[in-house]
């Protein structure tokens, strides 16, 4: 039961302030002028549902392991700050920063858990690329949103 909530509170935390973030933030997705092939809003949550829930069942077992636990933590409140920049304050500068040390750390987080089990490298995939196009829309906000 202690390895369930030591994964599984970091990641409510996360998602519950993130949600918080955008729920009460100064920019509403749907407000903003987003580039040219920019994802509907409904496709955001259906996405990061099943990276969390990736998340989750990936850091069941891998927990134990000091340092793949710490970068998840530290994801997980790059996720938060970011979500704080860019939606709470509406500062796509500095949210697309935030993004880019993310994209950084994910890979590094990426690459530890690949050391553990080479398949989880092709399952991150998902993630990796989500940030790549995370990176495309925060840059595109920044630019048409001046």
């Amino acid at each position: 039961m202690k390895k369930y909530l030591k994964v599984l509170l970091p990641l409510i935390i996360c998602i519950a302030i993130s949600s918080l973030f955008i729920y009460f933030g100064k920019v509403s997705y749907n407000n903003i002028i987003t580039p040219k092939f920019a994802p509907p809003s409904f496709i955001f949550p259906i996405v990061w549902t099943i990276i969390y829930l990736l998340f989750y069942f990936t850091m069941i077992k891998y927990h134990e392991d000091k340092t793949i636990y710490r970068l998840y933590i530290i994801v997980l409140l790059t996720h938060i700050l970011w979500n704080f920049a860019f939606f709470f304050l509406g500062y796509f500068l500095i949210g697309l920063i935030i993004l880019v040390i993310m994209y950084f750390i994910s890979w590094i987080f990426v690459y530890y858990l690949s050391q553990k089990d080479k398949k989880l490298f092709y399952i991150y995939l998902i993630y990796l690329i989500w940030l790549m196009i995370a990176l495309y829309l925060n840059i595109g906000v920044f630019l048409l949103n001046k």
